[in-house]
C-alpha cells in the first residue's frame, strides 16, 4: 500500500476492476520482496516496503511501502496484468469497482490515520 499526499496508488484491470498493488510471492521470495516486485510490476514506480501493517484471513500480507520517487526507464511488465496505475483520493473510492469490495473501509480508514500522522 502506497500513500502519496493523501492519494492511494491503484492498479486497474482491463475489466476496469481496481486494488491495491499486489500478487503471488516467487517460492522462496521474502513477502517485503514480493510487495516491492509486485508495485514495480503493476505501477512501474520503485516502492521500498517499511512495515507490515495486516495479515489478512487468507494470508496475504499487506505492506505499507514509501515510494522511491523513481520510475521504470522502460515500459515495465504490468501491460499484461494491468490497463493502468493511479493515485486516487479517499472522495474517489466510490467512483470505481474494487476487487476487494471488503477491504474499501478498511484502507479508508488506513488513509484518514496516514493523513493525521503528517
Amino acid at each position: 500500500m502506497v500513500i502519496e499526499n493523501n492519494k492511494l496508488l491503484v492498479a486497474q484491470t482491463h475489466s476496469g476492476i481496481v486494488s491495491i498493488p499486489g500478487g503471488s510471492g516467487n517460492t522462496g521470495e521474502p513477502s517485503h520482496c514480493t510487495a516491492h516486485r509486485e508495485t514495480w510490476e503493476e505501477t512501474g514506480l520503485d516502492v521500498t516496503p517499511t512495515e507490515l501493517i495486516r495479515t489478512f484471513d487468507h494470508g496475504f500480507q499487506l505492506y505499507r511501502c514509501r515510494w522511491t520517487g523513481a520510475q521504470a526507464q522502460t515500459s515495465a511488465p504490468f501491460v499484461l496484468e494491468i490497463d493502468k496505475a493511479f493515485w486516487i483520493e479517499a472522495s474517489e473510492f466510490k467512483h470505481y469497482s474494487w476487487r476487494f469490495p471488503e477491504q474499501t473501509t478498511w484502507l479508508l480508514q488506513k488513509m484518514s490515520l496516514d493523513e493525521g500522522e503528517r
